[in-house]
């Protein structure tokens, strides 16, 4: 619909990734002369390989986190490809090294999983699903001379959901949600059998529970959620993942107030690629949203200058360049 094209141009919640970190290319150009590096963001966590930018495995860095504050998981590889996880369906399966939330999936039977694993490729991380309600991304960092670390930011998530008026089917609500529309491809192959089906006014649909952007899912500033006791237990998580000091912990809580009480679930920890994902909520204008994107960036740089100075390694550029070509 040409509404919801229009949109896709004037809102930068909508562009393409590559598209709107355009404008921060002299940001980096300015950050590498400074730290006479143009990889110098791999040694923001000298822990994680390539400071976990690309091609870090995300299974380390949970395997590092407390038992009581993660999902039962297990790491699937051609060697060793059988279920032991003492749980039922569904599950969560995702790449062992992935990005952005590509081929994260809800496993819901046999036959899922075996289309799963023979279209995967390389290892894949199995975790019990976490059935709680509430979804935040929270942006973590700590500069290496500092007792702890603080909170910089966190995102509220709300799942993409189909509310029933009487009238207006499910089809019908992808073809005039936006979020929906710019997933109907994907909604239209998971609900093929609904597609007509009209819920009653005030009933609700979860149409997608994997807490991603690009799943419909809508991101908003949630940062007044920051209090001492979540810092604390954020901290306490941090500091035991090895040689890490900036990125985002997607988790999950009971409830908000749970979540400020500092009970929660860790999901999983993003490196050096993290973005600043509350810089989607709809009342940012784009020039507040690129503050926000430098606000985080500058912070990287000073940690990962203090690393280097301290003797962590940056990747060579020619092998970071090999990277991101395979990544791509």
């Amino acid at each position: 619909m040409v509404k919801h094209e229009l949109k896709k141009i004037t809102h930068y919640e909508y562009w393409e990734f590559w598209v709107f970190y355009i404008p921060m290319i002299p940001v980096w150009l300015y950050h590498s002369l400074k730290a006479k590096s143009l990889t110098y963001f791999t040694a923001t966590n000298p822990g994680i390989e390539h400071g976990g930018f690309f091609e870090y495995s995300k299974f380390k860095i949970q395997e590092q986190i407390a038992e009581k504050s993660r999902p039962v998981h297990q790491l699937i590889t051609s060697e060793n490809n059988s279920l032991d996880l003492g749980f039922n369906y569904p599950f969560i399966a995702k790449p062992e090294k992935g990005q952005r939330g590509i081929s994260v999936q809800i496993i819901n039977s046999d036959r899922e999983w075996e289309i799963y694993k023979r279209n995967a490729k390389g290892n894949i991380i199995v975790q019990e699903y976490i059935d709680l309600p509430k979804e935040y991304g929270v942006f973590y960092a700590k500069l290496p001379y500092e007792s702890k670390g603080k909170i910089l930011s966190i995102t509220g998530k709300e799942f993409l959901t189909y509310q029933g008026d009487g009238t207006t089917s499910l089809r019908e609500f992808i073809e005039s949600n936006s979020r929906a529309y710019f997933n109907k491809s994907y909604l239209y192959m998971k609900f093929h059998e609904e597609q007509n089906l009209i819920l009653p006014a005030g009933e609700k649909m979860i149409l997608e529970r994997i807490g991603n952007h690009h799943r419909g899912t809508y991101f908003y500033d949630n940062s007044s959620l920051i209090t001492p006791a979540l810092e604390a237990a954020i901290e306490n998580i941090a500091s035991n993942v090895e040689g890490f000091y900036y990125g985002r912990l997607d988790v999950k809580a009971k409830s908000d107030e749970a979540f400020r009480k500092g009970e929660f679930i860790v999901l999983e920890i993003n490196g050096a690629n993290s973005e600043a994902t509350h810089i989607y909520d709809e009342e940012y204008s784009i020039i507040d949203a690129y503050k926000e994107v430098v606000r985080h960036l500058d912070v990287q740089y000073k940690i990962a200058k203090h690393n280097i100075k301290n003797g962590a390694k940056t990747t060579p550029i020619g092998e970071f360049s090999n990277i991101v070509f395979k990544h791509l």
